[in-house]
């Protein structure tokens, strides 16, 4: 008898304390309950308004960490989604970078392949003229000086035009022209000259 009545007893504590708690869950959530019930829940739980009002903070803040749980659904799927995009993505990058690789070095080659032909011309030009007849040798050093000597004398003419002295503004206007024609005739004659040098 007397176990049954504890059992009985133990039952009403666990159901006031599941209506307390109810409670609580509606006031937290913003729902109304009427201060009647309110006294009578505490009474029957032995709480306070403070202990009530921490109750309440209490699974508000846990229903805010749940929302944050909730919001997460789906996210680790996605983490390991794109993750395996990143993995697949780094693989193509690197076969991509293994290709500009080859084609770099394949490029490279091919330059310093040119440059050394470049420079056994250059070598084999200079041995050429330098083998040349003397004659032709001296009469492309006299073009080369007259070159040398008509170019300096056109700077001149050219820094003359921006003078504020007129004579010397049209002293160069006048003079530089056919010296400009002569400069012309003598390097194309340098370069033909040249040429001909490099005939065996």
């Amino acid at each position: 008898m007397i176990d049954e009545l504890l059992q009985q007893l133990e039952q009403r504590k666990t159901q006031r304390q599941n209506d307390y708690w109810l409670a609580v869950r509606k006031l937290a959530q913003g729902e109304k309950v009427t201060p009647a019930e309110i006294e009578r829940l505490l009474d029957d739980v032995s709480k306070t308004l403070d202990e009530l009002r921490r109750d309440v903070e209490l699974i508000q803040e846990r229903r805010r960490l749940r929302e944050i749980i909730d919001s997460g659904v789906g996210l680790e799927q996605e983490r390991t989604k794109l993750r395996e995009q990143l993995a697949t993505k780094a693989a193509e990058f690197e076969k991509l970078q293994e290709t500009y690789r080859a084609e770099i070095r394949e490029l490279e080659s091919r330059v310093a392949e040119i440059s050394n032909r470049l420079s056994e011309i250059a070598k084999a030009r200079q041995e050429l003229i330098a083998r040349a007849p003397q004659n032709q040798k001296r009469e492309l050093d006299h073009l080369r000086s007259r070159l040398s000597e008509l170019h300096a004398r056109a700077c001149e003419l050219r820094d003359m035009q921006s003078s504020r002295d007129a004579t010397k503004v049209q002293m160069a206007q006048a003079q530089l022209p056919g010296l400009e024609r002569e400069i012309q005739k003598l390097e194309e004659a340098q370069a033909k000259l040249r040429e001909s040098l490099l005939e065996p």
